[in-house]
């Protein structure tokens, strides 16, 4: 768990919440960059989109996941990530 912003995140909660979109993603994982002592830390979310969606445009792909993030997590976890492909 990290704190972001005053914010409480549990990186494990996002990644799992990315991986259980299996239409979307085949694998992830979630990490913070910035200094860990700070508050100003981004999360960051590594996507490996599954075989038949490697042809999507990047920026569909990740436009897709964030809407869908903002239905399943708090507004705070997704405000301001930026979700690598």
């Amino acid at each position: 768990m990290i704190k972001v912003r005053g914010y409480s995140i549990e990186l494990l909660a996002v990644q799992k919440a990315l991986q259980e979109m299996r239409d979307l993603v085949s694998d992830a994982i979630v990490m913070a960059h910035g200094d860990m002592a700070a508050t100003e830390k981004t999360l960051v979310a590594y996507v490996i989109p599954p075989k038949d969606k490697e042809s999507l445009p990047p920026n569909a792909l990740r436009k897709e996941l964030r809407t869908l993030l903002k239905r399943r997590l708090p507004f705070y976890m997704v405000r301001n990530k930026k979700i690598m492909i």
